[in-house]
């Protein structure tokens, strides 16, 4: 039976992300050319280049604190992958919100919840 791991074991995590480089690079198979993200880890928006327009991957979104992880994911997204994909999951991971730390209530399994009710009514006439 799987546990969801305490706070402390996310902080150890996020103290061991690998440091993000100063310089992400990518193809953009569109324009059949490689492109760059200059002071990657520094910056907190990253303009990319990919099939004739560009995008902004704004970390600001994101709580300081799991800003680097989600910047050293996106530097393995498009060294591996292309940059459409790297801003489509950029964008799905932006709409989860990651702004408070889980408690030490949120580790335990929720209890079950009673099931409805659906049985159907039979009502009986006097």
């Amino acid at each position: 039976m799987s546990r969801r791991p305490r706070y402390e074991s996310i902080e150890l995590v996020l103290k061991n992300v690998p440091p993000v480089p100063a310089v992400v690079r990518y193809y953009d198979d569109f324009s059949e050319s490689y492109s760059q993200v200059m002071n990657a880890d520094s910056s907190d928006q990253w303009t990319i280049f990919f099939d004739s327009r560009r995008a902004t991957l704004d970390f600001r979104l994101f709580d300081p604190e799991f800003r680097g992880l989600i910047k050293a994911w996106c530097s393995v997204l498009l060294a591996h992958l292309s940059p459409v994909s790297t801003e489509y999951y950029f964008a799905r991971i932006s709409a989860v919100p990651i702004t408070q730390r889980p408690e030490e209530s949120d580790t335990r399994p929720a209890a079950p919840r009673p099931m409805a009710d659906t049985s159907p009514r039979i009502r009986s006439d006097p």
